[in-house]
Protein backbone atom coordinates (compact mmCIF):
# COMPACT_ATOMS: atom_id res chain seq x y z
CA UNK A 1 0.00 0.00 0.00
CA UNK A 2 1.13 3.35 -0.51
CA UNK A 3 1.88 6.44 1.74
CA UNK A 4 -2.12 7.96 0.72
CA UNK A 5 -3.54 4.14 1.41
CA UNK A 6 -4.70 3.60 4.77
CA UNK A 7 -5.92 0.52 6.31
CA UNK A 8 -7.71 0.86 9.35
CA UNK A 9 -9.84 -1.82 11.75
CA UNK A 10 -13.42 -1.46 11.95
CA UNK A 11 -13.20 -0.14 15.63
CA UNK A 12 -10.80 2.23 14.41
CA UNK A 13 -12.77 3.11 11.40
CA UNK A 14 -16.24 3.91 13.52
CA UNK A 15 -14.26 5.97 15.99
CA UNK A 16 -12.66 7.75 12.88
CA UNK A 17 -14.91 7.65 10.06
CA UNK A 18 -15.73 11.09 9.70
CA UNK A 19 -12.37 12.05 9.48
CA UNK A 20 -11.12 8.96 7.42
CA UNK A 21 -14.56 10.25 4.65
CA UNK A 22 -13.04 13.87 5.12
CA UNK A 23 -9.56 12.63 4.32
CA UNK A 24 -10.99 10.38 1.07
CA UNK A 25 -13.26 13.18 -0.24
CA UNK A 26 -10.38 15.52 -0.26
CA UNK A 27 -8.25 13.28 -2.44
CA UNK A 28 -5.23 13.39 1.24
CA UNK A 29 -6.11 9.86 1.29
CA UNK A 30 -6.37 7.41 -1.68
CA UNK A 31 -8.29 4.30 -0.14
CA UNK A 32 -9.24 3.13 2.97
CA UNK A 33 -9.37 -0.50 3.50
CA UNK A 34 -11.52 -1.94 6.61
CA UNK A 35 -10.02 -4.98 8.16
CA UNK A 36 -12.28 -7.34 10.57
CA UNK A 37 -10.84 -9.74 12.71
CA UNK A 38 -7.37 -9.38 9.96
CA UNK A 39 -9.79 -10.08 6.77
CA UNK A 40 -10.94 -6.93 4.09
CA UNK A 41 -14.14 -6.33 4.38
CA UNK A 42 -14.76 -2.90 2.85
CA UNK A 43 -13.08 -0.46 0.61
CA UNK A 44 -13.65 3.16 1.17
CA UNK A 45 -12.48 4.88 -2.06
CA UNK A 46 -13.52 8.63 -3.53
CA UNK A 47 -16.95 9.28 -6.14
CA UNK A 48 -15.52 10.20 -9.41
CA UNK A 49 -15.48 13.96 -9.62
CA UNK A 50 -18.29 15.29 -12.30
CA UNK A 51 -16.43 15.29 -15.74
CA UNK A 52 -13.64 12.87 -14.75
CA UNK A 53 -12.89 10.39 -17.40
CA UNK A 54 -14.56 6.61 -16.24
CA UNK A 55 -12.26 3.92 -16.61
CA UNK A 56 -14.56 1.81 -19.33
CA UNK A 57 -16.66 -0.84 -18.04
CA UNK A 58 -15.90 -3.55 -20.27
CA UNK A 59 -19.02 -6.24 -19.52
CA UNK A 60 -21.48 -4.83 -23.06
CA UNK A 61 -18.79 -2.17 -23.97
CA UNK A 62 -19.63 -3.75 -28.13
CA UNK A 63 -23.32 -3.66 -27.58
CA UNK A 64 -25.66 -2.18 -30.70
CA UNK A 65 -22.21 -2.76 -32.98
CA UNK A 66 -22.93 -6.22 -34.54
CA UNK A 67 -26.04 -6.37 -36.70
CA UNK A 68 -27.07 -9.96 -37.69
CA UNK A 69 -28.76 -10.49 -40.91
CA UNK A 70 -32.31 -11.69 -40.16
CA UNK A 71 -32.01 -15.37 -42.13
CA UNK A 72 -28.86 -15.96 -39.74
CA UNK A 73 -30.19 -18.51 -36.83
CA UNK A 74 -27.67 -18.64 -34.05
CA UNK A 75 -29.47 -21.47 -32.09
CA UNK A 76 -29.45 -23.90 -35.34
CA UNK A 77 -26.90 -26.15 -35.23
CA UNK A 78 -24.26 -26.12 -37.68
CA UNK A 79 -23.32 -30.04 -38.35
CA UNK A 80 -25.77 -32.32 -38.44
CA UNK A 81 -23.51 -35.46 -38.39
CA UNK A 82 -22.41 -37.51 -35.84
CA UNK A 83 -20.36 -36.04 -33.53
CA UNK A 84 -16.88 -38.02 -33.11
CA UNK A 85 -16.41 -36.50 -28.78
CA UNK A 86 -20.27 -38.92 -28.49
CA UNK A 87 -18.04 -41.92 -29.57
CA UNK A 88 -15.24 -40.48 -27.26
CA UNK A 89 -12.63 -39.34 -29.89
CA UNK A 90 -11.75 -36.15 -29.53
CA UNK A 91 -9.51 -35.00 -32.07
CA UNK A 92 -8.60 -36.55 -35.37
Amino acid sequence: MTGRDKTVSVTEFKAKCLGLIEGVDSRKIRRVTIVKRGRQVAELVPVPRKGAKRKPFAHGFLKGSVVMREDVDLTKPIFDGQIDAVKGILHR
